[in-house]
C-alpha cells in the first residue's frame, strides 16, 4: 500500500506538477517536495543542515530515474501494478533516449564520471524493455554496454568506481549491475550474455568477497562500537577491490573499505545469479550458467574448479537445454553423449539433451580449457590465466590483498586431464523371467593413458530398480545377475583408467509368471459404480477457516496459495501386492502457465473439516497451508505439468510409487496426496473434484499391480482373489 500511494503521489507532483495524471508533464521534484511538506538533498555530507536543500528543481536526475525505475519494474514483475509499470515508462520518457544513442559512436564515454550510474542505468532501462517486450529500447542499451567493453569493463568484468582517473579502485556494485545488465539481455534472448555473466561472476564479482580477515588488527582500545569485532564484522563483506585485489595500486582513493550499501547490492545481483542458473521453461530443464546447484527439480555438479565434466540429474522429467560456453570441445561434449547413449542435438551454443531419464544421473564432458590473456587496465598490462571461465591466476601488481595466485613464467598447457576416458559398453538390453540368472557381457577399451591397456578397474552396480540384484562377480566384465522382484532394472558398468571413468548402461526388464492388473478408483465409476472412497478438498490462505471439502471444483495456486488434497481408499488392492505403477487423472476447467507438485500427506485430516489453519476439528496444521515438515512430505512424487484444458495424467515417480505401495502394506497410513507450490506459481488451477456432477471428470487414480498371495508366507499360497474391474 505504501509503496503504490508512493507511485501515485510521484506521478502526480513529481511528471504531472499536480495536474491530472496523463496531462502535461513538468518533471519537477520541487513540486513534489513541497506538496508533500519533505526536507532532504542528494549529497551527503556528514552534517544534516549542510545536507538540506531548499529547492529540488535541480535534484540529480541520473541518481533518481533509473533507481526508481529498477524497483517499480520489479514491483510491477511481481504485483502487476500497472501505475508503477506506467511511471517507470514516464521516467523513461525524460531521460532515456538521449543518453542511449543507437550510434555506437554517439554513446557518451567521455561524459561519464562516477560508473554506479551508468551500470545501474542499463540495469533498470533493460529490464524495463524486458517487462516491455521494447527492442530498440534494448538495443540501445546494448549498445552502450558494447561501447564499454574494454573502454568502461575488462574481461572479469572489473568496473572503476570513477572512469577517466587512472586509477584501480573499483567497485563491486558497478560489476554487479553489468552482471544483471547481462542476465537481461540473455532473458530477452541473446543467451551469448550469459558467457558474460558466469565469467564476471567467476572472475571478479566472486573474487572480491572479504573471506580472509586475518589481516585485520583489533582495536584493543575501541572508542566507540563501531570500532569492535572489526574482524568478524567485515567477514564476507564487498567493497572498492582493483581487478586483482582488494587494495588498488594504481592512483588508489581509498586502500580499502566495505559498506553496508555494496555488501548489499552485491549479494543480491548473487541472489539473481542463482536464480538463473537453471529454469524449468514449457518442460525443459534450461541449464544457463556452470555452478552447482540443486533443488527439487534438478541437481547439477559443476566442472570446476578443475574437473572434466558437467554432471545433471533430473528430478522431473524433460529434456535438458545446457548452454555451450565458447572454449567448450564441442566433439568431447558429442562423444560423452554418444557413449551414455542418450539422444541430444548440438546448437550453435547450446546442446538438447532429449528426455534423460528422472533420477538417474549423466554427464556432459568439459574438459576446462586453459589459456593466458593480457588486460591493459590504465596503461598496465596484466596477465590472466584463465580455466574455463574463472580465473587462476592473474598480476597481482604488488597489492597486499591479491585475489589470485602470480602467474608462472610460461602460459598455462592444456588441461591436466589428458587421459581419454575408457570406453564401455555393457551389452544390450534384456527381458527375463524372474528367477533367471542374466548373464552380462560387458566391454571396456583404453587408451591406456594414464595406465596400462588392460589395467582397468571395472565395476557392476545397479543403479535403479525396485529389487535387489546380486552379481557373481560385480569386478569381472563377462559375469551374471539375479533379481529379488519384477520390474525395469537400470545396471552401470564402470571402467576407471586411474584417472577418468567410462560408463554404460543396460536395461534389464525382469517379468513375473504373475501378470500385472490394473485397476482405477474414482467415485462412481471405478472399481464399481457404488465406489465412494475419494476424499478431496481444497484449502485456501485467502479463506483460512473456511473448509471446500462439498464444492465441485479444487484449486491450486502460489498467489494466493491454494492447495489440493486428495485421498482415494485402495483396500480393494490385496494385501502382498506390488506396486507396478500409478497415475493420478484429473479434468482441468481452468489452465496454467505453471506446473504444481505432489507430496504425500502426513495428517489425518477430515474432508468436511480440513481448512488452512487446521487438518481436523481443534487439530491446526504444524505449518499453516499443511507445510509444516509434521504435515507433509519434501520429496515431489509427480507433477501436474503445465495444465490444459481436459483430461491430464500425473504419473507418480518411484518415491510416489513407494508411497502407493506403503498404502497398500499399512492402508492405516493412507494419508493421501497434496497438489501444491506456494513459491513460484502465480496462475492457478482448478480442476473437478468429486462431488463434480460428471462423473468421468472426479479425480482418477489408477494402479497397476502384481497381485501376491496375502497370506503369512508359510504353507502353501492362498488362491489370488478375482481381478478388479478392468479400466476402460
Amino acid at each position: 500500500h505504501v509503496f503504490e500511494v508512493s507511485v501515485h503521489n510521484i506521478r502526480k507532483y513529481y511528471v504531472y506538477g499536480g495536474g491530472e495524471i496523463g496531462g502535461q508533464r513538468t518533471y519537477n521534484w520541487e513540486t513534489f517536495r513541497q506538496q508533500l511538506g519533505l526536507q532532504g538533498g542528494d549529497v551527503w555530507t556528514g552534517n544534516i543542515s549542510t545536507e538540506i536543500k531548499p529547492n529540488w528543481s535541480n535534484i540529480w536526475k541520473t541518481w533518481s530515474n533509473p533507481f526508481l525505475i529498477h524497483e517499480l519494474v520489479k514491483y510491477y514483475e511481481a504485483t502487476g501494478h500497472q501505475p508503477s509499470l506506467e511511471l517507470a515508462k514516464e521516467l523513461r520518457d525524460h531521460a532515456f533516449y538521449q543518453s542511449f544513442p543507437l550510434n555506437p559512436g554517439q554513446v557518451p564515454i567521455n561524459t561519464f564520471t562516477h560508473m554506479f550510474e551508468v551500470t545501474a542505468e542499463m540495469n533498470a532501462y533493460s529490464r524495463l524493455a524486458l517487462a516491455l517486450g521494447d527492442a530498440d529500447m534494448m538495443e540501445r542499451v546494448r549498445v552502450r554496454y558494447e561501447a564499454l567493453r574494454g573502454a568502461g569493463f575488462n574481461a572479469t568484468g572489473w568496473v572503476p568506481e570513477f572512469i577517466h582517473q587512472n586509477s584501480d579502485v573499483g567497485e563491486v556494485n558497478n560489476t554487479a549491475e553489468l552482471v544483471e545488465t547481462a542476465l537481461n539481455f540473455a532473458e530477452w534472448g541473446w543467451t551469448e550474455y550469459y558467457q558474460d555473466v558466469e565469467r564476471f561472476t567467476r572472475g571478479h564479482v566472486l573474487p572480491s568477497q572479504l573471506l580472509d580477515t586475518s589481516f585485520v588488527v583489533p582495536n584493543s582500545n575501541p572508542a566507540n562500537d563501531g570500532q569492535r569485532n572489526i574482524q568478524q564484522r567485515v567477514y564476507g563483506a564487498f567493497g572498492f577491490p582493483a581487478p586483482y585485489g582488494h587494495v588498488a595500486t594504481r592512483n588508489p582513493s581509498a586502500t580499502g573499505g566495505y559498506h553496508v550499501d555494496i555488501t548489499a547490492g552485491a549479494v543480491a545481483t548473487l541472489a539473481v545469479i542463482k536464480d538463473a542458473i537453471h529454469r524449468l521453461n514449457n518442460g525443459v530443464h534450461e541449464i544457463n550458467l556452470l555452478f552447482d546447484f540443486s533443488d527439487s527439480l534438478i541437481d547439477i555438479a559443476s566442472p570446476y574448479p578443475a574437473g572434466d565434466r558437467l554432471t545433471v540429474t533430473t528430478k522431473v522429467a524433460g529434456d535438458v537445454r545446457l548452454r555451450i560456453p565458447t572454449w567448450a570441445d564441442r566433439a568431447a561434449i558429442a562423444a560423452s553423449l554418444t557413449q551414455q547413449g542418450l539422444q541430444f542435438a548440438i546448437g550453435s551454443d547450446h546442446v538438447i539433451i532429449s528426455q534423460p531419464q528422472v533420477g538417474t544421473s549423466f554427464y556432459v564432458a568439459m574438459p576446462l580449457a586453459t589459456v593466458r590473456t593480457t588486460d591493459v587496465v590504465n596503461g598496465r598490462s596484466i596477465t590472466i590465466d584463465w580455466r574455463g571461465d574463472s580465473v587462476i591466476a592473474m598480476s597481482g601488481m604488488n597489492t597486499p590483498l591479491p585475489f589470485f595466485a602470480a602467474p608462472s613464467a610460461s602460459a598455462p598447457g592444456p588441461s591436466p586431464q589428458t587421459s581419454a576416458a575408457p570406453v564401455v559398453n555393457a551389452g544390450p538390453d534384456q527381458t527375463v523371467m524372474l528367477g533367471t540368472t542374466v548373464s552380462l557381457a560387458g566391454t571396456a577399451t583404453d587408451d591406456g593413458l594414464p595406465t596400462t591397456p588392460g589395467n582397468l578397474s571395472i565395476n557392476w552396480t545397479k543403479l535403479t530398480g525396485p529389487g535387489t540384484a546380486t552379481f557373481a562377480n560385480a569386478t569381472a566384465l563377462a559375469t551374471t545377475v539375479q533379481f529379488s522382484a519384477p520390474g525395469q532394472y537400470v545396471l552401470r558398468l564402470r571402467a576407471f583408467d586411474g584417472q577418468l571413468a567410462g560408463v554404460d548402461d543396460v536395461l534389464i526388464t525382469v517379468e513375473d509368471p504373475v501378470q500385472p492388473v490394473t485397476v482405477a478408483f474414482q467415485d462412481g465409476v471405478f472399481p464399481t459404480l457404488q465406489y465412494k472412497g475419494t476424499r478431496d478438498t481444497t484449502i485456501s490462505s485467502t479463506s483460512p477457516v473456511t473448509n471446500l471439502g462439498g464444492a465441485t471444483n479444487l484449486n491450486t495456486d502460489g498467489n494466493p496459495d491454494l492447495a489440493a488434497l486428495m485421498a482415494w481408499d485402495v483396500s480393494a488392492i490385496p494385501s502382498g501386492s506390488t506396486i507396478v505403477s500409478a497415475s493420478i487423472e484429473l479434468f482441468i476447467t481452468d489452465p496454467s502457465k505453471h506446473s504444481y507438485e505432489l507430496y504425500a500427506l502426513q495428517r489425518a485430516w477430515e474432508e468436511l473439516a480440513a481448512t488452512w489453519q487446521q487438518f481436523a476439528p481443534g487439530q491446526s496444521w504444524a505449518n499453516q497451508g499443511a507445510n509444516g515438515a509434521a504435515d507433509s512430505g519434501s520429496a515431489v512424487l509427480g507433477q501436474l505439468a503445465l495444465p490444459k484444458l481436459g483430461f491430464q495424467q500425473i504419473a507418480l515417480n518411484q518415491a510416489g510409487l513407494d508411497l502407493v505401495q506403503a498404502w497398500i502394506d499399512e492402508p492405516n497410513g493412507n494419508r493421501g496426496l497434496i497438489l501444491k507450490d506456494y513459491q513460484s506459481a502465480d496462475d492457478g488451477t482448478q480442476f473437478g473434484s468429486r462431488e463434480t456432477p460428471t462423473a468421468s471428470q472426479r479425480p482418477k487414480l489408477v494402479i497397476t499391480y502384481r497381485p501376491g498371495n496375502g497370506g503369512s508366507g508359510e504353507g502353501e499360497p492362498e488362491d489370488p482373489p478375482p481381478p478388479l474391474p478392468p479400466v476402460n
